[in-house]
C-alpha cells in the first residue's frame, strides 16, 4: 500500500478591513419611473427608455445585493471559516418581463435590447466605455455595465419566437374600431395591437462593472 505524508502549517492571522454597507430599506429613486440604458455611441444606439419595467429583478433590490462565500477549512487544532467578500464586479443582475395577459414587450423593445447585446463598447484598456444602467425607479445610482446575454422563453438562449399577430388584430384588437389587421413593418405604430408582440419571459442579463460617480 504506498501513501504520502503531507505537513499542514499553522498559517500567521491576516486582518483585512471593509467598509460596512448597510442597505436602504426603502427605495431611493422615483415609484413608476421607467429604467433606462444608455449606450456611449449615441449616435448610432440612443437611450432604451423601457417600455415597462421588468417584473422580477435577480441580485438587485434598493441596491447591488452581493453574496459573501464562505468556506471551513481544518487546522491542525479545530477548524476555521473562510470568507470572501463578493465584489461589485462579481454581481450578475437579471431582469425579467414575465408575460403578463399573454404580452412580456412589443418587439419594438426587444429589438433595441438585441442591438445593445449585440454592439457593445469598443474594449479599450486605458479608458474603457460601458453601457449605463439606470434602475431609477428603485434608487437614483447608475451603474456600469456589460451585457452579457438577452434570453426570450426557458429554451435555449439565442433561440427568439417573436409571435405576429395579423389580420384580426390578436387580442389586443378585439373590440376595437380599427382592428389591426395585416401591416408591412413592426415599426408602422408604436401601438402594440398591429405589431409583432412577445408572448414568452424575456430576461437581461448583465455584469455590474462599478458605480457611475
Amino acid at each position: 500500500m504506498a501513501f504520502r505524508i503531507y505537513q499542514i502549517l499553522q498559517g500567521t492571522p491576516v486582518e483585512a478591513e471593509s467598509s460596512i454597507v448597510l442597505l436602504p430599506a426603502g427605495e431611493s429613486g422615483e415609484r413608476g419611473s421607467l429604467r433606462r440604458l444608455v449606450h456611449p455611441d449615441g449616435a448610432n444606439f440612443p437611450p432604451i427608455v423601457y417600455y415597462s419595467n421588468p417584473i422580477r429583478t435577480f441580485n438587485f433590490g434598493t441596491d447591488v445585493l452581493r453574496h459573501p462565500i464562505t468556506n471551513v477549512q481544518r487546522t491542525l487544532s479545530s477548524s476555521k471559516t473562510v470568507r470572501f467578500e463578493e465584489v461589485l464586479e462579481d454581481v450578475i443582475v437579471s431582469e425579467v418581463w414575465e408575460p403578463i395577459g399573454g404580452l412580456s414587450m412589443p418587439f419594438f423593445m426587444f429589438a433595441f435590447l438585441y442591438e445593445y447585446l449585440n454592439n457593445p463598447p469598443a474594449l479599450d484598456p486605458i479608458t474603457p466605455d460601458y453601457i449605463i444602467w439606470e434602475p431609477r425607479d428603485e434608487t437614483e445610482t447608475r451603474f456600469n455595465v456589460e451585457i452579457l446575454g438577452l434570453q426570450l422563453g426557458s429554451g435555449t438562449p439565442g433561440k427568439y419566437s417573436v409571435r405576429r399577430w395579423r389580420a384580426s388584430g390578436g387580442p389586443f384588437g378585439i373590440g376595437v374600431v380599427d382592428p389591426a389587421g395585416y401591416i408591412d413593418t413592426p415599426t408602422d405604430t408604436m401601438d402594440v395591437r398591429p405589431t409583432s408582440i412577445l408572448d414568452q419571459a424575456v430576461t437581461l442579463t448583465m455584469r455590474i462593472i462599478s458605480e457611475v460617480d
